[in-house]
């Protein structure tokens, strides 16, 4: 899962050779590869408003929100609690930037339940649905590094995301608010990492 984000981020950002080994390294057996990532992009196709795209992103940062409220509650230690619990806190002030922004073109804020985006309720960051998150989550009691994982996978997933829209709108308002949104990714990225770098650390 990992290798496909980091495939589909590379796409994003102009790189032409891009491949990711099928199977993962364990599958690997001389040279064979596949390629050609478009991860994300169903849900930018069709969008074309500033507003359009804010709601869009609405809908997945609510829907990282109770991921990553669950994820708090199922974690043990302290510290991995603290840094979901930021995250938690970061995808709202996340909506909080939309909502004003949507606010600042429309004259109105987004109302609840009417955003147009009834598709994407329910839907977290990269496109997965809450359901399945939450299925992955408490099937066969995942270890924090799974939940590390599949979080650092998420966040990648949204900061590619963001900057094919950044580099889509013409709206330089809106585009800039993606701006800022993609810069968050980067440092919940980071954070997620540093989790992740010690607690394997420890485990060795």
């Amino acid at each position: 899962m990992r290798s496909r984000s980091a495939a589909s981020f590379l796409k994003g950002q102009g790189f032409d050779k891009v491949y990711s080994v099928k199977g993962g390294i364990d599958a690997w057996n001389g040279l064979k590869a596949t390629g050609q990532y478009e991860s994300g992009m169903y849900l930018i196709e069709g969008r074309k408003t500033p507003e359009e795209f804010i709601t869009m992103a609405w809908s997945l940062e609510d829907g990282t929100r109770r991921f990553y409220e669950s994820v708090k509650d199922a974690v043990a230690d302290e510290e991995s609690k603290g840094v979901f619990d930021s995250l938690v806190k970061a995808e709202e002030k996340h909506k909080e930037t939309l909502v004003q922004e949507y606010m600042n073109i429309k004259g109105m804020g987004i109302e609840n339940g009417k955003y147009g985006e009834e598709q994407l309720s329910g839907t977290i960051e990269g496109g997965l649905s809450i359901d399945e998150a939450m299925t992955w989550l408490h099937e066969s009691k995942r270890d924090l590094t799974d939940i590390l994982e599949f979080s650092i996978q998420l966040e990648t997933n949204s900061l590619d995301l963001y900057l094919k829209i950044f580099n889509k709108l013409e709206n330089k308002d809106t585009q800039k608010i993606f701006g800022i949104l993609a810069e968050e990714e980067k440092k919940h990225l980071l954070r997620l990492g540093n989790l992740l770098n010690s607690k394997y650390n420890v485990m060795k």
